[in-house]
């Protein structure tokens, strides 16, 4: 499925999927950027152990932001009566 297909298919979902999305990313994003900044200026092992961490949440921020995107499309497509392929 191209753009525009999918663009067509998601008209009445665009605020829903949106909200789903931000809802689901900015509170990963939020810690993934405090932790970033917050080792900045610290002393080379505490820097380390926070980037560390971060590099850990990083993992499991991707894994939720994938996890948010299957959600909205698997919403689309039930209530479009379209098959994901899955």
């Amino acid at each position: 499925m191209g753009p525009l297909a999918s663009a067509r298919l998601i008209r009445g979902y665009l605020w829903s999927s949106i909200g789903i999305g931000v809802a689901c990313a900015l509170p990963g994003t939020i810690v993934h950027y405090a932790l970033g900044y917050g080792a900045m200026g610290r002393p080379p092992g505490v820097a380390w152990a926070m980037l560390v961490l971060d590099a850990l949440f990083v993992g499991y921020l991707a894994l939720v932001i994938s996890g948010a995107n299957y959600v909205i499309a698997a919403r689309v497509a039930a209530a479009k009566g379209v098959s994901l392929g899955v």
